[in-house]
């Protein structure tokens, strides 16, 4: 479930980000955390409050989420068959 959020609010933050750099919204206090953390190669804090607690770089930790993405999707493809 913990991961389930953090899919949710990646996506979700991601989203309002790519609408106020569109200038379609105003740039929240968390949204410029984001758009700071992601420039820098940083996991942004509201992401990582939802992870599991890494030291890891932007980049390599994304690697890492991908990996974990594909292992949960699998499993539930092959749970239901």
């Amino acid at each position: 479930e913990r991961f389930n959020k953090l899919v949710v609010r990646m996506t979700k933050s991601l989203a309002e980000l790519q609408r106020a750099l569109a200038g379609e919204v105003g740039m929240s206090n968390e949204l410029d955390d984001v758009a700071r953390s992601l420039f820098i190669g940083h996991i942004p804090n509201i992401w990582r409050r939802l992870a599991p607690d890494t030291l890891k770089s932007l980049g390599n930790w994304m690697v890492y989420f991908l990996r974990r993405f594909s292992q949960y999707m699998l499993w539930l493809l092959l749970d239901g068959s």
